[in-house]
């Protein structure tokens, strides 16, 4: 492990606790988190109307992969 990424997971601890710190004494009103849970199952980036048409440009950019490519995202969908 490099000294940058020491450094760099060292102020990532810090922050983390901070933050933590911060929410115990209230002055965060909840943790501080970059993971935050999807609102509601299912959702895109992009309307669930385009998916036929994001389908066939995947297909026809990517012909060898798109099979690939599609299961992934079913799986993906499926949690």
């Amino acid at each position: 492990m490099s000294l940058e990424e020491v450094r760099t997971r060292i102020a990532q601890e810090a922050g983390k606790r901070f933050d933590l710190t911060l929410y115990r004494w209230g002055k965060l009103d909840r943790p501080q988190s970059s993971l935050q849970p999807a609102s509601r199952a299912g959702r895109f980036f992009f309307s669930l109307d385009d998916v036929r048409e994001r389908a066939r440009l995947v297909r026809e950019t990517l012909p060898i992969e798109a099979d690939a490519v599609i299961h992934e995202a079913d799986a993906i969908c499926r949690h």
